[in-house]
């Protein structure tokens, strides 16, 4: 009786050891196409080309006005009695708007709004949306999370890229969205960009032109049309076009060589339509009209020598960029230029009565007018719009936050974390030492979307202690006081920053001082950028700096794993960090092997033939029935010396046998755990 309770101990004390062991990595699945709505080839079928003609037939001057003008709606619910509502109706059924431009949504309400706006159109409304970052940018719920451009760049992965468009492109049209306002084609070479920075996949013009095509060729495999912006390039600015106009100066040599090289790549690639960017271009236009209103740039540039044959589509009318225009000059003047579509006109209806008044006074021709509702038109009826308008409310179970788009996701975000320093090797960190780390938070400001306490959760899940401070852009000398008092009692500080641009965006006096008092304290530092890359250069004394690109869900988890040496780190910087780090830098960290080496029984100290005499006891216990199966492992001083499956998984007739990698529920292990551990 003894031995059998000695045995049965030892046995169970040795199959604890069966979780310290490898088990098979499972591999990613692969998108499918198998639902996606590949966009119909060019050129049209004779009835969707009949049906682009007799529609254009059919239209009043108004109508064909109204259809090159895009609204803005908002995919949440709304009450039908509500103005919001109805002014958006009104727009649709008696304007005649072309189409909309989708901001923050739900999941369930967008289809059901866009089915009754689709109902309420005379001709199919063309439904576009921003989605630079996938739907979760325009729906943040329900979504796949997909890490931002530069992320992606920092992989260097086109079949990242690729999958970024397709996923968008699968989830848009499931949700009733045609066409995509993405990718970002500027080139990112100016690190004081306020606007572009992480939107843009790197510093480098033929990594974004691999990029941007491989990104067009997902999206359209998942049915949607891809806009390249924002033509001429914007990435070599020092100004906002939200709420200025910037001026890029650079000769037509230096245009040729950065900035129009994704533009040509994405032509290549089939793109559907080029916006065009509120920035001057001196070189090209010396009236430093903006691109928008410029027919050198939007006409001669891009249409007659860049041979773009596509939709030229403008960035929104309502930004700061394009004013002192006002709504029916700026959009007369876009559509001069060589515009087809009129995005987000601070008043829809004066947009359309300025185009039929200027058509009305020979300011624009009616031919012309003609040309870029053909275009329009066709857009539609490459989509089967002519076809069937309405959204599948079906679709979203089959297309919308699949499990291996989830999976693949996350699988982008790991690739892109890029270790810049990791001075003192701090990373990787060791989850079964007796971590406690201060987290301190730091952003543009405390209502900042990005910020959903994930570190948190991500570091609790691994049994961290943590504390955590989420500050604004001011850090009180009182709660400065508190934070660098409270840093010696923690093993590492952790300093995780939302700020995602630079220039504007800079951390604030009071967040680099607190920075530099925690460095103070000789508790190691570790910062992580959920934002700019660039914020190294505000703190450039901290010994540890991660970069994530981007405050995604995938990245943030991403970034904590990264930490703690649960992947591979191979991210390499998609562009420079002046007088720090150049282009392509990254340290690669090999993910922590948690298993036991493999030794030989008599390596680890185990007498030779010395554990055949458990294996005896155990096949002599499932000869008798005392239990199906299971699994020796032997462990000893850091090395795994034996290991042996017996049996089968279950007393049933040919059930499986038991392998080395088989992994028992928790039930099975409670004795082993737990009660073992106990005596």
């Amino acid at each position: 009786m003894r031995r059998l309770q000695r045995t049965t101990c030892l046995l169970s004390t040795l199959l604890a050891l069966a979780l310290l062991l490898p088990v098979a990595d499972i591999a990613a699945v692969p998108a499918s196409k198998a639902n996606a709505q590949e966009l119909a080839p060019l050129p049209l079928s004779r009835s969707a080309q009949k049906w682009v003609d007799s529609t254009l037939e059919d239209l009043s001057l108004q109508e064909k006005a109204a259809q090159l003008v895009m609204v803005r709606a908002y995919g949440r619910y709304q009450n039908p009695a509500s103005e919001e509502y109805r002014d958006l109706v009104s727009e649709v059924r008696d304007l005649g708007v072309g189409g909309l431009v989708i901001f923050r949504s739900e999941l369930e309400s967008i289809p059901r709004l866009l089915n009754d706006l689709q109902a309420q159109a005379r001709v199919p409304l063309l439904v576009s949306a921003d989605v630079e970052r996938g739907m979760a940018f325009r729906v943040p719920e329900g979504t796949v999370p997909l890490p931002w451009a530069m992320a992606v760049g920092a992989s260097r992965s086109e079949e990242a890229a690729r999958f970024t468009g397709e996923v968008t492109a699968r989830e848009g049209r499931a949700l009733g969205i045609h066409w995509a306002l993405a990718p970002v084609a500027d080139v990112n070479n100016n690190p004081a960009n306020p606007v572009i920075n992480i939107r843009s996949y790197g510093e480098d013009p033929e990594l974004v032109a691999r990029m941007v095509r491989a990104y067009i060729q997902g999206a359209h495999d998942g049915g949607m049309l891809t806009t390249a912006k924002h033509f001429p390039g914007h990435g070599d600015t020092s100004t906002d076009s939200h709420y200025a106009l910037p001026v890029v100066g650079v000769d037509r040599e230096r245009l040729e060589a950065v900035e129009l090289v994704p533009f040509r790549a994405a032509e290549e690639a089939g793109v559907d339509s080029i916006m065009t960017a509120h920035v001057a271009l001196p070189s090209i236009d010396p009236s430093a009209a903006p691109a928008t209103l410029s027919h050198l740039i939007s006409h001669d540039l891009l249409r007659n020598e860049l041979g773009f044959d596509g939709l030229i589509v403008t960035d929104a009318l309502e930004m700061a960029g394009i004013r002192p225009a006002w709504t029916g000059e700026a959009t007369v003047r876009s559509v001069q230029a060589g515009a087809d579509v009129v995005l987000l006109p601070s008043d829809a209806r004066v947009a359309v009565q300025s185009l039929v008044r200027a058509i009305e006074e020979g300011q624009l021709t009616e031919e012309r007018l003609d040309a870029s509702v053909r275009r329009i038109l066709e857009a539609k009826a490459r989509l089967s719009l002519h076809k069937n308008r309405m959204v599948d409310r079906q679709a979203l179970g089959r297309s919308v936050a699949r499990p291996q788009d989830l999976d693949r996701a996350l699988e982008v975000a790991e690739a892109s974390i890029t270790v810049v320093r990791n001075e003192g090797d701090i990373l990787p960190l060791r989850a079964e030492e007796p971590l406690r780390i201060l987290h301190v938070v730091i952003s543009t400001g405390l209502r900042d979307r990005a910020i959903r306490g994930l570190p948190e959760a991500e570091l609790k899940a691994r049994g961290i202690e943590t504390r955590t401070f989420t500050l604004g852009p001011e850090v009180s000398r009182e709660t400065m006081d508190k934070i660098v008092e409270a840093a010696p009692d923690y093993t590492h500080v952790l300093v995780s920053s939302f700020i995602w641009v630079k220039s504007s965006n800079d951390l604030s006096p009071s967040q680099t001082r607190l920075i530099q008092r925690l460095g103070d304290t000789g508790v190691p530092v570790i910062a992580l950028s959920f934002g700019s890359p660039y914020f190294l250069a505000e703190v450039p004394e901290v010994p540890v700096f991660v970069c994530a690109y981007g405050s995604a869900a995938s990245s943030q988890r991403a970034a904590i794993a990264a930490l703690f040496g649960e992947i591979d780190v191979q991210g390499k910087l998609p562009v420079t960090l002046p007088d720090l780090y150049p282009y392509g830098h990254g340290l690669d960290l090999a993910r922590r092997e948690m298993t036991l080496p493999r030794a030989l029984p008599e390596e680890a100290g185990f007498r030779p033939a010395g554990l055949e005499e458990v294996d005896a006891v155990l096949e002599g216990f499932v000869e008798q029935g005392a239990f199906p199966g299971g699994v020796l492992a032997v462990g000893y001083k850091g090395k795994l010396a034996y290991l042996k499956p017996f049996g089968r998984l279950s007393y049933d007739e040919g059930a499986p046998e038991v392998t080395a990698a088989t992994i028992y529920d928790l039930a099975s292990l409670t004795k082993v755990v737990a009660t073992t551990a106990m005596a």
